[in-house]
């Protein structure tokens, strides 16, 4: 008698599950393919952001430094 419960009950799930098992997969696939996208989206912003800081900073090192060799190459001119 349980066992024909059980099937009984296991056959009512599984009536309610299929027919949600099909649009569920599909928004799951969707879901995943929009967040790799994304993902794909941020690792391309993250690496135009580290080129525009790296060359931001060397234009601010040659700015600085530029000056700097300047005068030590007319020190070096004036003493030799």
């Amino acid at each position: 008698h349980d066992a024909g419960d059980a099937q009984i009950a296991i056959a009512a799930l599984e009536a309610l599950v299929l027919p949600l098992s099909i649009p569920l997969s599909f928004l799951l696939t969707f879901r995943l393919d929009r967040s790799a996208v994304r993902f794909w989206d941020a690792r391309q912003a993250c690496g135009k952001m580290t080129e525009v800081c790296r060359a931001n900073v060397a234009t601010v090192c040659a700015g600085v430094l530029a000056p700097i060799r300047w005068r030590r190459r007319r020190e070096r001119a004036s003493e030799g």
